[in-house]
């Protein structure tokens, strides 16, 4: 059985794919860039300015997001990825509750301890649902933040 995270792994995965040449057809899913302002369905996320690396690698990233759903009833997810000089992974996965409100979401991840070090980061959070063309689910984003960050240790 696939879990919440393994779906928004794959969901990272077929963007990728989405990214390839493709007939028209197929990106017309993929809207373009979503600041974080609300689109036109009150759509938004945004993601903190700071995020917390453990000293066994632990990332943990947090945001906010506000949602009215995918249009057709399919869950919402909300990711984040983390880019750090040549290092970029997805952080976590979080399933969002879309009922227009204003919500938080965290995402952790335990990474290699030295995959990452305190200091300057990017950060792409992504609120995202999936269409099924071809009995295929393909990502499609509802909001897109790109934040820079500073990774400080952990307070635990």
């Amino acid at each position: 059985m696939f879990t919440r995270r393994h779906l928004v792994g794959t969901a990272l995965g077929a963007a990728l794919l989405a990214a390839a040449p493709a007939p028209a057809f197929a990106l017309a899913h993929v809207p373009a860039h979503t600041p974080a302002s609300a689109d036109d369905e009150g759509n938004s996320i945004t993601v903190d300015q700071v995020g917390h690396l453990a000293p066994d690698g632990t990332i943990t990233l947090a945001g906010s997001y506000r949602c009215s759903g995918g249009g057709s009833g399919d869950p919402v997810f909300v990711s984040s990825n983390l880019r750090q000089g040549h290092v970029n992974r997805g952080i976590g996965g979080t399933q969002a509750i879309c009922d227009g409100t204003l919500h938080r979401w965290r995402n952790s991840e335990d990474l290699d301890a030295t995959a990452y070090a305190h200091g300057q980061a990017r950060v792409t959070g992504t609120l995202m649902t999936f269409t099924y063309a071809w009995g295929i689910p393909l990502p499609r984003f509802l909001a897109v933040q790109k934040q820079h960050v500073t990774l400080v240790p952990d307070p635990r």
